[in-house]
């Protein structure tokens, strides 16, 4: 059940995925078959992100449980961890409980639990934090978010099952930590890492 959730809710993003154009400047020669999907699949897998994708750090996101509005940005010269999550994951459940025990050791980074699911409300999440004690911020991803971090980072971003969360160190530069559930000593030791 959980794998066709799965499924189910990769195919929903990559439905909601913006599509991506060749554009041929006046004046020239459309490519031929092949260099088309060539130039696409290169233009796809730039390890840089675009400036649009960069700038969800600036995009305004909502505490579930407060209702406090707040940016990724606005915690520049701190380092920040984001966890993408769906409320149906057992994993995230899992990695959740490690970030709980990281927190109570390492209150000085900032941790955002992020719901990339677009099944998933407010109100859901709010039950969710609600049930096991979490005190960090969660926040439903917007749409428009969602699709910047994949841009960003690819579609293991919104992999729900893999668990994956994202550094943002101080200077705001960021990195896909590995995947799997990272306990408070292996978050400690990505954080070390740097972007």
């Amino acid at each position: 059940m959980i794998a066709i959730g799965a499924l189910v809710f990769i195919a929903v993003v990559v439905f909601f995925l913006p599509k991506q154009q060749i554009q041929v400047p006046s004046g020239e020669t459309a490519p031929a078959a092949g260099e088309a999907e060539s130039a696409l699949a290169n233009a796809t897998t730039s390890t840089q992100p675009t400036t649009a994708a960069a700038g969800w750090k600036d995009s305004e996101l909502k505490d579930v449980r407060t209702g406090s509005k707040f940016k990724i940005s606005d915690f520049a010269g701190k380092v920040v961890i984001i966890e993408s999550f769906a409320v149906w994951c057992p994993k995230c459940k899992q990695q959740q409980d490690e970030i709980k025990k990281f927190e109570q050791e390492n209150p000085e980074v900032i941790s955002v639990s992020l719901d990339t699911d677009p099944n998933e409300d407010e109100a859901r999440v709010l039950e969710h934090i609600n049930r096991y004690g979490y005190g960090w911020r969660f926040a439903v991803s917007p749409t428009q978010v969602t699709q910047n971090l994949i841009s960003e980072f690819g579609l293991t971003v919104v992999n729900a099952p893999s668990t994956p969360v994202i550094l943002v160190c101080a200077d705001q530069k960021t990195r896909l930590m590995k995947t799997g559930i990272k306990d408070p000593t292996e978050l400690k030791d990505e954080i070390a890492k740097g972007c």
